[in-house]
């Protein structure tokens, strides 16, 4: 529990320290444009529900792409073809740039100390060590309720 408290502090962290670089602001702010640009242009070509078109960008940018909604129209298609490039290159730019603030020194220093570290690390090979005899356990006293 300790260690995904810890965990969500660091990345609260992280992110406003994302958020004070020019690059990534911008880079969430075109994220963001390319995202409305594609909603709107599917409500307005392609006659989607608001939900439909959001749902169809992230699902799009996202690389998931279920199938399940799909451009009619041949303007829609050819938009979808070059929403696609264009969308990936700034969604892979942005978490690219995340990835960079990612780095272990930086990561040690904006959420917590080596020691801190060593010690959530131990805790949970404890935890895991209780869970691992816990089912040790379980195993052994079912198999002894099926053949006493």
């Amino acid at each position: 529990m300790l260690a995904f408290l810890f965990l969500f502090v660091t990345l609260g962290r992280l992110y406003r320290e994302m958020f004070k670089q020019p690059e990534t602001r911008a880079l969430l702010i075109m994220a963001l444009v390319v995202l409305a640009v594609g909603v709107v242009f599917y409500v307005n070509v392609e006659h989607w529900s608001l939900v439909d078109a959001i749902y169809f960008c992230v699902v799009t940018l996202g690389t998931v792409g279920y199938g399940d909604i799909t451009p009619a129209t041949d303007a829609g298609k050819l938009f979808t073809v070059f929403y696609i490039l264009f969308g990936l290159a700034v969604i892979g730019g942005f978490f690219a740039t995340l990835g960079r603030l990612i780095d272990p020194q930086r990561f040690l220093a904006l959420g917590g100390s080596a020691p801190e570290i060593a010690k959530l690390r131990e805790e949970l090979a404890a935890l895991r060590g209780e869970a691992v005899h816990r089912t040790q356990r379980q195993a052994a006293e079912e198999q002894q309720e099926e053949h006493p």
